[in-house]
């Protein structure tokens, strides 16, 4: 309950000071006389309204109004000296346009509880909507509106994840689809390395033997006749045959080298996608860990 209500340099008023009633208090004056001044004083020191300096008095510095209300004295003060609040003997700085939470709860009053002069019938000229709205905010039935607009917009937000995750998924598992194929790429590419290790050593044979055939085409060229021994004679027909063996391997060096070009790109491939999945150890949404089974 309102007790009294001290100002001092608000509007026209330089020193003033009302005591209210149990009940009702009427403020009878003539015109200007500051009446509506001592409404404003009130207004400011329980809702921080009007905000500026205007009200201030042109012959001062700074404007202050005391309200005891119930058991607690709240003091507002404005101008050259600072900004401030008080209630009781804590004070409040930097509250901007509102009123420091301790002493809203003190007041609990909002612009509803003000009417002027000229204003229209209380609430009579409203819409049913605007009646609706002031009336739960009355009974903090709002609270329930706002909670209920968080969460539409958190299942908004939700569904968007959602969605976005299981596009994620799709391409996890057509990543995982590919990794299958590499897998299989590194089985046939180990069967290629056996092969070329077997062509390294025909090779070698075949230098050999390319080494004896020069010697026989220098002795032809001499007319020397080469020494009637069965080991050359065998040499050579071996040689024949390493020939032949040349000439197939030779292909199939040719077909190793693209089939390990091929390979390779697949490895490079395959590199890429490991570095893929092991960044994404869990699943977005179950957080669980993924499983991916890699070729070593």
């Amino acid at each position: 309950m309102l007790k009294s209500l001290r100002i001092k340099n608000f509007g026209n008023k330089k020193r003033f000071k009302i005591k209210f009633a149990p009940g009702i208090t009427s403020i009878v004056g003539k015109s200007y006389a500051g009446k509506s001044t001592i409404l404003r004083a009130l207004k400011w020191v329980m809702l921080n309204k009007p905000a500026g300096t205007n009200f201030i008095n042109w012959d001062a510095k700074d404007a202050k109004a005391t309200l005891r209300i119930d058991n607690h004295k709240v003091i507002r003060s404005k101008g050259a000296s600072g900004n401030t609040y008080e209630l009781d003997d804590e004070k409040y700085s930097a509250f901007g346009n509102n009123v420091p939470s301790t002493i809203e709860n003190v007041m609990q009053v909002n612009e509803d509880n003000f009417q002027w002069q000229h204003d229209t019938p209380f609430w009579f000229a409203e819409s049913a909507g605007e009646v609706n709205r002031r009336l739960n905010q009355i009974v903090s039935l709002d609270i329930i509106d706002k909670v209920m607009s968080g969460i539409t917009r958190i299942e908004t937000q939700n569904a968007t994840l959602m969605k976005s995750t299981e596009c994620d998924i799709i391409e996890l598992k057509n990543r995982c689809d590919k990794l299958k194929a590499v897998v299989q790429v590194k089985k046939d590419w180990h069967k290629v390395t056996k092969i070329q290790n077997k062509i390294d050593a025909l090779q070698d044979k075949i230098v050999c033997v390319r080494s004896l055939l020069n010697s026989i085409k220098e002795c032809e060229a001499n007319s020397i006749t080469p020494p009637p021994f069965k080991p050359v004679s065998t040499a050579y027909e071996a040689y024949q045959t390493k020939h032949k063996q040349f000439i197939k391997l030779k292909r199939i060096i040719l077909q190793i080298a693209d089939y390990t070009e091929e390979v390779e790109y697949r490895n490079t491939n395959l590199a890429q996608i490991d570095k893929a999945l092991k960044k994404e150890k869990r699943c977005p949404i179950c957080q669980r860990k993924l499983k991916v089974n890699t070729a070593k």
